[in-house]
Formats: structure tokens, C-alpha cells, sequence
């Protein structure tokens, strides 16, 4: 690894078969409110600067596991195999130890037990430099219809490549990135930032499953005449979170400890092309009610993920001709830009899972190229595969290409503008979501709509709304947001006090009327109130 940096993460594998649990600890002594900026030594310095501009305020989340509790766990003959400071909680495995005893501890809040999940659902092919300011179609080679798609060429002849942001990618396994040719650049320009595997708990991450390696492509490939990814200028940090072999729930805590580990060093962006749905043997398997944003522990995660003010994207799912045709975890979160799939000439693919999540918010959010997409191979040259896998990564190097360009907005901002630039923004439905993301028009949504707000305005979208309506404030409260929603009598139809945040969703009652009604906030010390209209599909 180029870089070290002190997280409060053990790395160490959990192995298939082993007996495991969550252990939730009830406080973190050493967290003290109000501490510097300077004075923390537990994040990057690039993490800090990304809550910063943001206006993100550090809280308990931020702070490390007491060293303490995780010592006298291990005491007892637990071996702790993992640690959550955003959860608060130590991953254990037992041999013979009686659990009564830890459950018994002063500072053990809950103990829950690791359950098995089925594996990695695999995409299948169907076959198999210079610095320039502008690229021609010739040169993006077979990657152009993917890019086009999105106008993403308009971005990089503005010169807007990715350069200077920083992306986390979490996969199964990254085969042969040092050795190709389409990935030679980014590590000849110190644009390889590091690797861990969480599976392994060691950095190396240069094989154990190619999926890795086509999701990685579609952003920083940079071989003229052959392929240019979405975001060739930026920087990478590759992440092993899934075993692509096991059959274990235990891949979502990887996930969770990813992006930790994404959060610590400063990402911008984590892609995902992950995603989980049902258990081993149908034990405790997720349901489609389960993919409500909150329930599932990945979803937890990527919430808090953006939360910190990294821009979450994640593929929806290849289930749409399955018996589960849904989408997964964690893409029904808030907090993610989940991504559907296209065929080439930009016409739904049936492979695609479909939305909304279990609550009636609009999922995906967007979609991209998801079939015919052309990837790099591991032994050189490209390949044409399917799935939401290669979808996600394209819109995720475009939203870092978008980023760049506006440096000072927060990654909801960076949401709301692919939204809205998306061919089906006023219709949005289940299987494209608001549709395909045009990144020319994203790009001067910022100039027209947001950076000449002057807050308590608020965005609202989609006008007229179906289903849910979008909420983005032009600043964070410093308090938490009371919601009230009012029919045209006058009569309140929806009443929620929710977390300080910039971007929230509310997803309508099916009693709902077709009509008018208003939207009251009450922000710190301000009160807004914006009118807007249902129309039922």
C-alpha cells in the first residue's frame, strides 16, 4: 500500500463454518464532543477535508471502539475478528465459550448471531498514454456507446477526467489489474492509492475473482483505440469485501467494514456493483419488505456512508427475470444512487431487478448501459458482458467526473443534479427509475438551480410527483427537521421528525388523493412551506 493510516479496523478473516456474532457495545468513553479538528488522528486528513467543506460535523460515529472492551472480550477467549466504529460493535468468534458471560458485560449492549447468505450473483460475457484534453469516438474504442450515452465525452472534453478525486471500489477480486495494459496508467501516475481484503485481512487483492476487474475498467481504463472508462483521471482504492465462493451473510459486514475503511482515507465516491437479497437455505432470508432503506445491515451502512458525505453507488440487482425480481440491499438505501440497466440503444434490460423499494420510493434512481457493455478482460483486450455490475461504475465515474467540476457541493447535490439531468425525470418509473443520466445537462443543472440558491430555499422533485417527492436543502440544519405535509383542507396527512440532513424522500400513502398539498419544514430557527402536486400514474 502507498499510504498508512491509523483506523481504529481489525483485519482479520472470518472463515466459512465459524461460529460468529455481533457484539454492540453500549458507549465510547474516549468520544468527547467538541474535540478539534486538529487534534484527530483516526481519519485522513483527506477524510476531514471532505466533512469540512461539507459542513459535516465530526460525531460518536467517527470515534474508534474502545480499545478496552475489545481487549477484555478477548480475554474471555472470544477471538474478535472485526470492528465497527459506526455501529459501535465487535465482530467475535466462540469456540466453547458460553455467551451468558459476554452478553453479562457492563459495556455489552446485544449480542446477535452472523447468519449465512448466498454468493455473489456473477455477470456473464457474451464473448470475448498520451494526456490529451479531448478524447474522439475513435479513441474511447469500444467503451464509446457506453459513454455517449450519458454525454459523458461533453465532461471530458471540458477537461473533466476524474482528476484529483478519489474512488473506493468494493468487489470480490481485482485479477491481473497490476499486470494490464488498459490499467497501466493509473498506477504509472500514483493513482493507485492501496487495496485491502477483508475476507483474507491482508492487501492482497490482485486476484481471487475477475469481477473486480471488468467493474474497474468501465471507470479507469485508459487505452486509446481500445477502451476509456468514465473517470480515467481518478484516483483508486480497491477494496475485497465479497468471497465470491461462500454462501455467508458475513459479506455484508465486509461491506460495512469497507466502507469504514472508504470513509478513513478520504473517498468520494464508493462503487458497489454488489448486492444482497435472500439467506442460505432460506433461513432468515431478506424480503422484499426488508428492502426498505433500513433494515439490512449493508443498507445501515451505506446510509451512514453518505451520511459522512461519500457518494454511494451501488448496482440494483440482475434478478428482473427471477422469482425475486426486486432490488437488493443496500441500493434500496437513501443514501445510494442506485443504478437499473439499458441495452445499448438505451431500451430497458430485462435482466434488470425493478423497483420501487419496499416503502414506495423510486428506485433505481438512474440506469446506464448494462448490457452488450464492453469491459476490459484479464488477459487483455475487451469483452461485451450484462448486468447492473458494469451500469453502476460507468454512472459512478461520470459522478466523480461531475464532482470535479464542482468541488464545493455535498454528494447529495451531486445526486439530485444526475437526477434531474435524467431523460425521465417529470415520469420516473420501477424499472428505469428517473432514467438516463445526461451529464452535460447535470453539469449546468449546478449553474441554473443550485449554486445560486440562498438557503432556507429548498429543490423539490419530481414536479408533479407519483409516487415519493425528493427533498434537497441548499444547507445542513443544525437541528433535526420536522416534516409536515397538509392535504388542500388543511388536514395533516404526514407528520415526521427526521436527523439533520441535506436530502430526504417522502414516499406517499397510497390514500393519498390525487392534488395539491403542502410541504412545512421547520429548520433551526426558519419555517418553509412549498406547495406541490400528486399526480397519480
Amino acid at each position: 500500500m502507498k499510504r498508512t493510516i491509523s483506523i481504529s479496523l481489525l483485519f482479520l478473516a472470518l472463515q466459512a463454518g465459524a461460529q460468529s456474532y455481533w457484539v454492540f457495545l453500549t458507549d465510547k468513553p474516549a468520544y468527547r464532543q467538541g474535540t478539534k479538528w486538529e487534534n484527530i488522528d483516526f481519519l485522513s486528513p483527506r477524510a476531514l477535508e471532505r466533512r469540512q467543506i461539507q459542513g459535516l460535523e465530526l460525531d460518536p460515529t467517527d470515534w474508534p471502539v474502545h480499545s478496552d472492551y475489545v481487549v477484555a472480550i478477548e480475554s474471555m477467549g472470544f477471538e474478535v475478528v472485526g470492528v465497527s466504529r459506526w455501529l459501535n460493535a465487535a465482530i467475535v468468534r466462540r469456540n466453547d465459550q458460553e455467551l451468558d458471560a459476554l452478553k453479562n458485560l457492563p459495556f455489552v449492549a446485544e449480542v446477535k448471531e452472523v447468519k449465512r447468505m448466498k454468493p455473489l450473483e456473477k455477470e456473464q460475457p457474451s464473448h470475448v498514454s498520451a494526456e490529451k484534453m479531448n478524447f474522439s469516438e475513435n479513441e474511447y474504442g469500444d467503451a464509446w456507446n457506453q459513454i455517449h450515452m450519458l454525454h459523458g465525452e461533453d465532461l471530458h472534453n471540458q477537461g473533466f477526467r476524474g482528476e484529483g478525486m478519489v474512488i473506493a471500489v468494493l468487489d470480490a477480486g481485482f485479477t491481473n489489474v497490476n499486470n494490464l495494459p488498459v490499467f497501466q496508467n493509473m498506477f504509472a501516475e500514483g493513482r493507485f492509492l492501496g487495496g485491502w481484503d477483508f475476507v483474507n485481512g491482508n492487501d492482497s487483492i490482485f486476484g481471487h475473482h475477475p469481477h473486480g476487474t471488468y467493474v474497474l475498467s468501465c471507470m479507469t481504463a485508459e487505452l486509446p483505440g481500445v477502451m476509456i472508462g468514465t473517470a480515467p483521471k481518478a484516483s483508486y482504492w480497491l477494496i475485497r469485501t465479497e468471497d465470491a465462493a461462500t454462501e455467508q451473510l458475513v459479506e455484508e459486514y465486509y461491506w460495512l467494514l469497507g466502507a469504514e475503511f472508504s470513509d478513513s482515507v478520504g473517498a468520494d465516491i464508493i462503487n458497489s456493483s454488489l448486492g444482497y437479497t435472500e439467506f442460505d437455505g432460506g433461513i432468515g432470508n431478506h424480503t422484499y419488505a426488508d428492502m426498505n432503506g433500513t433494515t439490512t445491515i449493508v443498507s445501515q451502512a451505506a446510509n451512514t456512508a453518505a451520511d459522512k458525505g461519500i457518494l454511494v453507488v451501488n448496482s440494483i440487482g440482475n434478478y428482473g427475470q427471477a422469482a425475486w425480481r426486486y432490488l437488493n440491499a443496500p441500493s434500496d438505501a437513501q443514501g445510494v444512487l442506485a443504478i437499473g440497466g439499458v441495452n445499448a440503444d438505451s431500451e430497458y434490460a430485462s435482466f434488470s431487478s425493478h423497483g420501487p423499494s419496499a416503502d414506495g420510493r423510486i428506485k433505481p434512481n438512474v440506469s446506464a448501459q448494462a448490457e452488450g457493455t464492453f469491459v476490459a478482460s484479464t488477459t487483455g483486450g475487451t469483452f461485451s458482458g450484462n448486468g447492473t455490475s458494469f451500469s453502476s461504475p460507468i454512472v459512478a465515474g461520470m459522478a466523480a467526473c461531475l464532482w470535479q467540476s464542482r468541488k464545493q457541493v455535498s454528494n447529495w447535490e451531486i445526486m439530485f443534479a444526475i437526477q434531474k439531468s435524467a431523460h425521465q425525470i417529470s415520469r420516473p418509473d420501477s424499472l428505469l427509475g428517473y432514467g438516463i443520466p445526461n451529464f452535460a445537462l447535470a453539469h449546468e443543472i449546478f449553474d441554473e438551480e443550485i449554486l445560486n440558491l440562498d438557503f432556507p430555499e429548498i429543490n423539490l422533485f419530481p414536479i408533479p410527483a407519483r409516487r415519493e417527492l425528493n427533498v434537497l436543502l441548499n444547507e445542513r440544519p443544525k437541528n433535526s427537521i420536522s416534516i409536515a405535509v397538509y392535504s388542500s383542507n388543511g388536514s395533516v396527512v404526514y407528520a415526521e421528525e427526521i436527523p439533520s440532513q441535506f436530502f430526504f424522500t417522502i414516499a406517499f400513502s397510497p390514500a393519498w388523493a390525487q392534488g395539491t398539498y403542502i410541504l412545512e419544514l421547520r429548520l433551526d430557527e426558519n419555517v418553509i412551506r412549498e406547495r406541490f402536486l400528486i399526480q397519480r400514474p
